[in-house]
């Protein structure tokens, strides 16, 4: 139960950086997108706003790695929450120290 409860918040996070990914690439689309810029070039605060301060290369390359290190960041939590819940549970599965195997002890 600790495990689907563990893997639940993983499948959440990591579906949630996939909504952020889908808006970034509609946002991207429509900033990048000539026909649009120039129906909206009328109004200069929406022009200014929607301005690209880089290029769309750039974006998804700074996108890409703030995905990879956010997928790393829940997975390492994932690990750490299940190393600690097994380490938690070992008195439960191993009565004495000397049963561990050589490499856990």
């Amino acid at each position: 139960m600790f495990f689907d409860i563990l893997l639940e918040k993983v499948n959440t996070k990591a579906e949630a950086i996939r909504q952020v990914i889908e808006k970034n690439n509609k946002l991207r689309e429509f900033i990048f997108n000539e026909k649009i810029k120039e129906r909206l070039a009328k109004s200069a605060d929406l022009d200014e706003l929607l301005k690209p301060s880089l290029s769309s290369t750039d974006w998804r390359v700074y996108e890409h790695c703030s995905v990879v290190t956010q997928l790393y960041s829940i997975y390492e939590n994932f690990v750490e929450e299940l190393i600690k819940d097994w380490l938690k549970n070992l008195p439960n599965i191993i009565k004495s120290y000397t049963e561990l195997d050589d490499k856990i002890q």
